[in-house]
């Protein structure tokens, strides 16, 4: 019975040890809701977010299946909703707290996210897209875009 144990532990470990189980590092994501828009901000060419080299970005929110990604939900101004019905998660942006939502994307495709203002109307630009994509589409879209958009925060 002893041996039976540890050869199960033996194998067990090297099963633990193998690097390529290991879970990749989560890509962290800025949210602001702000002026009933989402402004999003990810980490760039040094992959730390909270850097000058930050990617701003409004609009659509861009994801690489596969990859564990952290949002980190704030607003600056009201209270808002953020939903992604196709995987059934909802959080709220709030002023001076964060809220994070973490998850791996695992189907390529685009996918409603939605958003509210808690105020009892809809505003239109929080409605926006989550569109996943292979890593490579996803890696061109976010060097390929202008990283000083004019209304991002």
């Amino acid at each position: 019975m002893a041996v039976v144990c540890l050869s199960l532990l033996i194998e067990g470990g090297v099963a633990i040890g193998d690097e390529t189980a290991m879970p990749e590092k989560p890509l962290v994501i800025d949210i602001m809701g702000s002026e009933y828009r989402w402004h999003y901000r990810y980490p760039g060419p040094d992959e730390t977010l909270g850097t000058a080299d930050d990617i701003r970005r409004l609009g659509d929110l861009h994801l690489s299946m596969g990859t564990p990604v952290v949002l980190q939900l704030k607003s600056e101004d009201y209270i808002y909703t953020f939903k992604l019905p196709h995987i059934d998660r909802v959080k709220m942006a709030v002023p001076e707290i964060v809220f994070t939502l973490e998850f791996t994307p695992d189907s390529l495709g685009t996918f409603e996210l939605e958003g509210d203002q808690m105020c009892g109307f809809s505003h239109e630009s929080l409605k926006a897209k989550l569109i996943v994509e292979t890593q490579e589409d996803f890696a061109t879209w976010l060097v390929g875009k202008d990283q000083t958009d004019a209304n991002s925060r």
